[in-house]
């Protein structure tokens, strides 16, 4: 399980969404939306978090669903930086990327992932389902 000190500086990092002109496109996996970390009122509450960033206009969010034909091998959680740097996290440590050939590979990957995700009234669907699947436990 997640700590409340980990959970916490992931609250704290969402802050950028709150400031500035930066736009963001982000996708998880629908799996992500069921991987409980905490008890089920903290994941309904997150996951509310997860619908109120999605309604913000510079804030779009796809969902790969579960029946999607994954055409990207699953790998670690990765965060592209406006073309000039990636973030790979892997159980021990942070990897910046800043090779072009190797932000293109991730550029790649994204772009197909993206292709495989509903976006919109569909992915803001599979959240609110899974809050709702959140209080049968």
């Amino acid at each position: 399980m997640t700590s409340i000190r980990e959970v916490q500086a992931r609250m704290d990092a969402q802050r950028v969404l709150e400031y500035g002109n930066r736009r963001f496109l982000l996708l998880l996996g629908q799996a992500a939306l069921y991987t409980r970390v905490t008890d089920h009122d903290s994941m309904r509450t997150q996951l509310a978090r997860v619908l109120e960033v999605m309604r913000r206009p510079h804030v779009h969010v796809g969902v790969v669903p579960w029946n999607a034909a994954y055409t990207v091998p699953r790998n670690n959680a990765f965060t592209i930086y406006d073309g000039r740097l990636v973030t790979v996290a892997t159980y021990t440590a942070e990897l910046n990327l800043t090779q072009g050939h190797e932000i293109g590979t991730y550029e790649k990957a994204f772009d197909r992932l993206l292709a495989l995700a509903v976006r919109g009234a569909a992915a803001e669907e599979l959240v609110e389902g899974a809050i709702v699947d959140q209080g049968e436990s």
